[in-house]
């Protein structure tokens, strides 16, 4: 149900993730300290939110459990239709 409703909203992926810190999260502190961002400065704020999504709950207690992953493909031509008017302040 979920799957269809971000299907039905223009998303490309629809996934549930756990909310714990990320397998990943010593090389993305390494890929940052190489200056790998360039000019995406955001990538640098929050970063211990990036590497644990848990930490986004505020307040920290009680986390919660799972995050929804909603994933658009940009490189299409045409955005969906929702998606295009609101990008162009429809």
């Amino acid at each position: 149900m979920l799957k269809q409703e971000a299907n039905r909203l223009g998303f490309d992926f629809c996934g549930v993730a756990p909310a714990q810190r990320a397998p990943h999260a010593d090389f993305y502190v390494q890929w940052l300290a190489a200056g790998r961002s360039g000019d995406m400065t955001y990538l640098q704020r929050n970063v211990e939110k990036r590497l644990n999504p848990a930490l986004l709950a505020e307040p920290v207690d009680p986390a919660f459990k799972s995050v929804i992953v909603l994933a658009v493909n940009y490189h299409r031509f045409e955005l969906p239709t929702r998606s295009a008017q609101t990008q162009a302040g429809a």
